[in-house]
């Protein structure tokens, strides 16, 4: 993904925040990596759709988070060049970046998870093809491991645009029939988006329609 149209600070908050996980505020930022996330390249990672402002608050600062667009263009940056006009320090850095990405692609592993501290659990296996006539129970299985592989702990959100690629190889309408009927079990949660202007296309067309209400992320357990 081409890095030009971000600025140096733009490109170093994205990693900051792939490493922070779901939530964070500027405070947070600052005391971990001494990045102050000014208003300006807050605002233009917004009006880029890579970052998004919660509508919570902690000790009076505003909590924010990457996109589903803002995770991937941030993952991408591990594999980018070092921005111009940096110094050696970020350089190597980046250097380190890039080869991490590249052990991370070989072995399959989940990059937010890496990223996040998380290697505790060995590389989960690609999603196996439902069969006609297979016990439900199986999709069932596949829908809860692959929220565990996306995720840190339980209660968080998970998009279903990441749910469906990494169950790609399930039939769609088998799918959602399934995931309405976890739903309605309470055996997961779906929910919406409050903000549907920060949704992206990917987003509107892996959502799940219930009654009358799209449905955009899933999550086991409470938050």
């Amino acid at each position: 993904m081409p890095s030009a149209e971000l600025s140096a600070p733009a490109r170093q908050a994205l990693i900051a925040l792939l490493l922070s996980g779901q939530e964070v505020t500027n405070p947070m930022l600052i005391k971990r990596f001494h990045l102050d996330l000014k208003k300006s390249t807050r605002d233009g990672l917004i009006k880029a759709g890579l970052v998004e402002l919660t509508g919570e608050k902690i000790s009076r600062a505003m909590v924010f988070r990457l996109t589903e667009k803002g995770r991937a263009r941030a993952g991408a940056e591990l594999a980018a060049s070092a921005p111009d006009g940096t110094g050696y320090g970020v350089r190597l850095l980046y250097a380190v970046a890039n080869v991490l990405n590249s052990v991370m692609q070989q072995y399959g592993l989940d990059v937010e998870k890496i990223m996040q501290g998380d290697i505790t659990q060995p590389p989960v296996p690609g999603p196996r093809r439902h069969s006609v006539g297979e016990p439900e129970q199986g999709l069932e299985g596949q829908i809860l491991s692959a929220y565990a592989a996306l995720t840190k702990r339980s209660g968080d959100l998970v998009s279903l645009v990441r749910l469906r690629r990494e169950l790609a190889s399930v039939d769609r309408a088998e799918l959602d029939r399934v995931l309405k009927a976890m739903d309605r079990s309470r055996a997961i949660q779906l929910e919406p988006e409050p903000n549907r202007k920060v949704l992206s296309d990917d987003a509107h067309d892996a959502a799940i329609r219930i009654g009358g209400e799209d449905k955009h992320f899933i999550s086991v357990g409470h938050r």
